[in-house]
């Protein structure tokens, strides 16, 4: 059986061919979902000419929504204000075989622990964040 980090890592390094494929200089953390280290890492940093994308991926196989520690936004947005990126929550949903990215400030709502994106908010507020020629999603 696979562990839930080889399918994430599966598809965090299936985005950094397709980012890689579009112009982008990629970088992945392998640390970055694990526990008791001492730094944050965003799982993948994609730069293009002065362009720098900041993801948090996820893979998910059923339509549900996806819930990130306040923690864990707040330094995306902090790496994203230091190296003047972007910071996304790009969700691989198997169900429509694409990654949707929506801006991780556009959350739909918060707790006091952290900020819920929802499944058709994901959806519906998803961009494309890499100039593919497509409107919406990858």
């Amino acid at each position: 059986m696979t562990s839930p980090y080889r399918k994430g890592k599966y598809y965090e390094y299936q985005l950094m061919w397709f980012l890689k494929k579009h112009g982008y200089y990629v970088l992945r953390s392998p640390a970055s979902g694990r526990r008791g280290k001492r730094f944050f890492y965003p799982d993948i940093i994609a730069i293009k000419k002065g362009e720098i994308l900041i993801i948090e991926a996820k893979m998910l196989t059923e339509p549900r929504g996806v819930y990130l520690d306040k923690d864990k936004v707040q330094k995306l947005l902090w790496v994203a204000k230091v190296t003047g990126g972007k910071s996304y929550l790009g969700v691989y949903y198997k169900l429509h075989k694409k990654w949707f990215f929506v801006p991780v400030e556009k959350y739909q709502s918060e707790t006091e622990k952290g900020f819920w994106y929802g499944y058709r908010h994901i959806l519906e507020n998803s961009v494309n964040p890499v100039n593919t020629g497509e409107k919406r999603n990858v």
